[in-house]
């Protein structure tokens, strides 16, 4: 693993494009990128995470890259683990939800509620992948006081806990939106 550091401008992108696609049919290769601009975009056989944009957060690349990897059936979450503890962090996450007034209420009542509510009216829930369904049954048996630590390299207990929050992290706009929760906290 290495780690390019240099002024914008002085062919970073340019190189690790280069890398990638000179390595990418003899091994496995995965590019975490958090910029709005995707250099490595039309590269086959090329694992990519794309979780930046302008003027997004580092926590908000953080939930943005678990999220999308942490139940995926590849070794991207754990390549993530490995820049980390590269990095000199441990190669875990810790997730803290703050909640609000709809935590611990099933995607049902909540919709009811909505559709009951005269100035709410016509703003309905869509959840056509299920992920917020899941998200707001993980908040009913999840104490909003706890910490969720999943390491990269932990048991399966943790991994598992990892694809537990998932769809949590994945849906945070839409849970805060509900006000089921104010926000997820993140700690390395």
């Amino acid at each position: 693993m290495s780690i390019l550091v240099g002024p914008n401008g002085s062919g970073k992108s340019s190189l690790l494009r280069e890398l990638a696609a000179h390595y990418r049919h003899s091994r496995e290769v995965t590019v975490v990128s958090n910029t709005p601009h995707d250099r490595f975009q039309g590269l086959s056989d090329v694992r990519r995470i794309a979780v930046g944009r302008v003027g997004q957060s580092p926590r908000a690349i953080v939930k943005g890259a678990v999220g999308q990897s942490v139940d995926a059936d590849d070794s991207r979450f754990h390549q993530i683990g490995a820049t980390l503890e590269y990095c000199g962090y441990r190669p875990r996450f810790g997730f803290r939800i703050d909640p609000d007034r709809c935590y611990g209420r099933s995607l049902d009542e909540v919709r009811y509620e909505i559709d009951s509510t005269q100035e709410r009216r016509g703003k309905g829930i869509e959840d056509p992948s299920g992920d917020l369904a899941r998200a707001a049954d993980y908040l009913r048996s999840h104490d909003s006081g706890e910490f969720v630590w999943v390491e990269t390299g932990g048991k399966a207990y943790e991994h598992s806990r990892g694809r537990d929050i998932a769809p949590v992290l994945r849906c945070e706009r839409q849970l805060r939106s509900h006000r089921f929760i104010r926000g997820v906290r993140v700690y390395l």
